[in-house]
């Protein structure tokens, strides 16, 4: 029997257990994420985002649907009112700092650039309530110094939790063992084969 012949059993083998791995983790991921509520931090980020291109040249529409999608559309067309753009994004720059919860309601300060206008840094905070599985910008508040951008000293948005590292090891030395074992069982089938013709 051909070297080539029988390496290509111990092959299909391999791809086939890294296909059905590679799904396992794809299905374990998306279960993860469907059943994650959305942070406040990453809607006013989203929502904010949405504001500044509510200037943009032929995205007006789109950005508009977008800041509906998460909060007002009217409290948006506040901050770029007055903004000249020239068919650009109004904001040179934005930073969501950490929000601070009282049950259905949290507050996420705000710290924004907006363009024509790079020497002058606009703060807020934005009111935010829970909307069944997500949140929404109901309110815009000025500045709080309480409530700062982790530029300006507070706390960072989002911090992964150390379970998180704990499990991306794992799974990187699952996939290195498994890799591995596949790689000695082919020597193994190999050298049988080989040995056998």
């Amino acid at each position: 029997m051909s070297e080539t012949k029988a390496l290509k059993k111990p092959f299909v083998l391999g791809a086939l257990a890294v296909v059905i791995g590679i799904i396992f983790l794809m299905g374990l991921l998306a279960t993860v994420v469907l059943h994650t509520d959305d942070r406040p931090e990453g809607v006013a980020e989203r929502w904010l985002t949405a504001v500044s291109d509510l200037t943009r040249k032929g995205v007006h529409d789109d950005a508009a649907k977008r800041v509906a999608g998460h909060g007002d559309l009217a409290l948006g067309q506040q901050l770029v009112d007055g903004v000249s753009t020239d068919g650009k994004s109004a904001f040179t720059a934005l930073e969501v700092g950490k929000a601070h919860r009282t049950g259905d309601t949290a507050l996420v300060p705000a710290e924004f650039i907006t363009r024509g206008d790079e020497s002058h840094t606009h703060q807020r905070v934005l009111v935010l309530q829970r909307a069944s599985d997500s949140w929404r910008v109901v309110e815009l508040r000025s500045a709080d110094p309480a409530l700062r951008v982790p530029s300006e000293g507070g706390e960072v948005a989002a911090k992964a939790p150390l379970v998180l590292y704990a499990i991306a090891l794992a799974i990187g030395v699952g996939i290195a063992a498994g890799a591995a074992a596949l790689v000695r069982a082919a020597g193994r089938e190999h050298e049988e084969l080989l040995s056998a013709a």
